[in-house]
């Protein structure tokens, strides 16, 4: 299993649970061999060069696709449910946030690429924006996703939404050294269209002061006035929202995994130290405050896992999205307060940057308001299930 351990012929059947489990231990054994290593002083910010020789070691084990079709990692995994993918992302960011993200995002352009017809091999160097400069559309993108209750007004908005401009840019997470950025947007017909632009032509603001993910740059888009893309997807309007409501999805199930992996790591850093520090001659593992404290921690990670996991286990629609947008709009809320009572549980300590906990509460809050904050998907569920009542 050291060579494309998920190529087209494990990717294009049904895994058995021994497939699973083999093919995740392989990851495992590569998230703590090649990248515990090198993070292992949280305070050190892991450098570009290390973060592309990783992406490099997870192509050669098959995590990543390369540029031929017959690759399949993470999220190109045909119809399959994308159990397996949250799984391994959940395996890596239990070593780095950062790192697991990164591998999102690359493998999620290329998904996203391959699926529009656009040119797969600037997978690498793609960055990904799915949403405008603020909210996740407003009711009114619900409503234009499932084609029901459009009202007078609604393109307009998702359009300007979309596209920002300079008194309204909008923001996204990616590797510093993207080259091209995918973007959707609504043509002069009201149909949703991708863009692929190049950095070049775009005015972009790199920000330095950003919450989470060191690992990672943060940007400022000024918007596509004046700006010509070098592709456009030519797809039908009604695929073209599929592939959006996928990929929103896959978006969703990512940043889900990936928080659940980094409290799994703290929890860990929080339930080793509660079980060795002494306060009154006894382990503060058996004072109440602490033990409250680790329980609420260990409910929170199993609540998520269990629900994170049943969701994953089936295969995703436009119909699953709002599902989708229910658990991550409760899964968020609970993982960040497990992550703060990781931190609280180590006393003055777990607020240092060498414990890492710190860390894990930053990467935490940045995922639970990346693509909408819980009221804002808690609004977008409102809208859609009135549509379908």
């Amino acid at each position: 299993m050291n060579e494309k351990m998920m190529g087209s012929e494990v990717a294009s059947c049904v895994l058995s649970d021994d497939e699973r489990l083999l093919i995740g231990s392989e990851i495992e054994r590569f998230a703590l061999g090649s990248i515990a290593p090198l993070v292992e002083r949280p305070e050190c910010v892991l450098s570009q060069q290390k973060l592309n020789e990783l992406s490099e070691q997870a192509h050669e084990i098959g995590l990543l696709s390369l540029e031929d079709v017959s690759g399949a990692g993470l999220w190109e995994q045909g119809a399959a449910a994308p159990l397996l993918t949250v799984r391994l992302l959940t395996s890596v960011a239990k070593v780095n946030a950062g790192v697991a993200l990164h591998f999102h995002q690359y493998a999620l352009a290329r998904f996203l690429l391959d699926a529009l017809a656009l040119p797969i091999e600037k997978a690498e160097q793609t960055a990904i924006s799915l949403t405008g400069y603020y909210g996740l559309g407003g009711s009114a993108l619900p409503r234009y996703l499932l084609s029901l209750g459009e009202e007078a007004g609604d393109i307009d908005f998702l359009r300007c939404w979309l596209d920002g401009d300079n008194s309204t840019p909008f923001v996204f997470t990616a590797s510093a050294t993207w080259e091209t950025l995918l973007h959707p947007s609504i043509d002069s017909d009201g149909d949703l269209v991708f863009s692929l632009y190049s950095r070049q032509d775009l005015v972009i603001d790199e920000m330095s002061d950003s919450h989470g993910f060191d690992e990672l740059s943060t940007f400022c888009c000024q918007g596509f006035d004046g700006v010509k893309p070098i592709n456009v997807s030519s797809l039908t309007h009604q695929l073209t929202k599929g592939i959006y409501s996928l990929a929103l999805q896959y978006n969703a199930l990512a940043y889900m995994a990936i928080a659940l992996g980094a409290v799994q790591h703290a929890y860990k850093i929080a339930s080793d130290y509660s079980a060795i520090r002494e306060q009154g001659g006894v382990v503060i593992n058996r004072h109440a405050a602490v033990q409250l404290l680790l329980g609420e921690q260990r409910s929170s990670i199993d609540s998520v896992r269990i629900s994170l996991e049943h969701l994953s286990s089936s295969r995703l629609s436009l119909e699953t999205l709002s599902t989708v947008f229910s658990i991550r709009s409760i899964s968020h809320r609970k993982l960040c307060d497990a992550a703060n009572a990781a931190m609280q549980s180590c006393g003055g300590i777990g607020y240092m940057q060498d414990t890492g906990l710190e860390k894990v509460v930053r990467d935490c809050n940045a995922l639970r308001v990346t693509d909408g904050t819980p009221m804002e998907l808690s609004l977008f569920i409102a809208e859609w299930e009135r549509l379908h009542g």
